[in-house]
């Protein structure tokens, strides 16, 4: 195999590594083999990459008045699907960016699987709160303004899921204890000098093999 240097240099320079065809690198801790990587493609523990499916969403979405405790999908990310074989894994990225009112409220977001018409939560309920903070991430706002200028993040990164095979559906949905109007992809307070914007959020799925 070769290494070689970019053409150019700069930011958006490559370095290339050229594999003739039984060429592997291994990455191991501890005797351990991690992953490795041929000219064919990458492996890990648990097989190889299968396929990616990603979606994001850049504009804003809003849900008014929403009924305390219940849950929404974000539309346009609520529907991206993946046709998976035998008993492979499914890793699940997720990422909303909320925009809640200030004063004590609350939003939060919950990543859901549908398979045969019935849905399965990707989250992790409390065993403490009430049952509708079945989420994975959560946003409690302040008694300042600062809130209202600001989108917050919250994730799911690297959730393993095992769907079985057949074609499945992933998406976000957002919640609240409170009725005010949530938002994604803009503040609560909307436009505004220096108020913080986000795209609403993206979906990645990686296929991998058992």
């Amino acid at each position: 195999g070769s290494v070689s240097a970019p053409a150019v240099t700069g930011t958006d320079s490559n370095t290339g590594i050229t594999f003739p065809s039984a060429d592997t690198i291994k990455f191991a801790t501890g005797g351990v083999e991690r992953m490795s990587i041929t000219n064919s493609g990458v492996s890990g523990v648990g097989g190889k990459i299968v396929q990616v499916k990603s979606v994001s969403k850049l504009d804003a979405f809003t849900l008014s008045s929403p009924t305390a405790g219940q849950y929404y999908d974000v539309t346009g990310l609520n529907n991206l699907q993946i046709t998976t074989t035998g008993s492979n894994k499914v890793i699940v990225f997720m990422t909303v960016h909320m925009g809640v009112d200030t004063g004590g409220h609350n939003g939060f977001m919950k990543g859901v699987r549908i398979t045969s018409g019935t849905y399965y939560n990707l989250s992790y309920p409390s065993s403490t709160g009430t049952s509708f903070r079945a989420s994975n991430g959560g946003v409690w706002t302040g008694n300042t303004s600062v809130p209202d200028n600001h989108t917050h993040a919250m994730h799911i990164v690297g959730f393993e899921d095992s769907p079985g095979a057949g074609t499945h559906q992933y998406g976000i949905q957002i919640s609240s204890s409170y009725t005010a109007t949530l938002y994604t992809g803009r503040p609560f307070a909307g436009e505004a000098t220096g108020h913080v914007y986000a795209p609403s959020g993206t979906i990645t799925l990686y296929e991998v093999e058992a």
